[in-house]
């Protein structure tokens, strides 16, 4: 799902290319790490210097594999449930077998960043470094208040 601000209000968009001189901003709410940057957003946001890129990343900073994988499968389980986000994830070429069961290790690891802290760190600059302007960070793990200390640290 894609957000566009349009003067003060928020319009979610799913697979949709936005364009147009009155959109200030661009939202992307968990999309696979490759969405950062979608050609045709890309060469929006390229032609309007004032526009706003900011992908959100699902994280799970620290524990274990399993405990990585366990959180964030309940997590991306239920938006496998709307069939707006099914749809985007077979359009973009992931089959049905990755979206059910509450979605397979492959589509979950390009869902959600886990591993240690110099792992999601790594990913969260990888946006930056695609041309996004900021990235808001969702934590689905057992702590996330310790894993937004010690991810700010390593990022900061």
């Amino acid at each position: 799902m894609d957000v566009a601000f349009v003067d003060g209000t928020a319009y979610a968009l799913v697979g949709s290319f936005v364009g147009g001189d009155d959109v200030v901003g661009i939202y992307r709410v968990d999309g696979p790490t490759s969405f950062t940057v979608v050609a045709d957003l890309g060469a929006w946001s390229s032609t309007h210097s004032d526009a706003v890129l900011a992908p959100e990343q699902t994280v799970v900073v620290g524990g274990d594999r399993e405990t990585a994988i366990h959180a964030s499968r309940r997590f991306v389980a239920r938006y496998l449930r709307l069939g707006d986000y099914r749809n985007n994830l077979l359009r973009e070429g992931w089959a049905e077998t990755d979206l059910s069961e509450g979605g397979s290790d492959r589509l979950i690891a390009e869902l959600v960043l886990g591993g240690d802290v110099d792992d999601v760190a790594r990913g969260i600059r990888a946006h930056l470094e695609a041309g996004a302007d900021h990235v808001a960070i969702q934590d689905v793990g057992p702590n996330p208040v310790e894993s937004f200390r010690i991810l700010a640290e390593a990022l900061l």
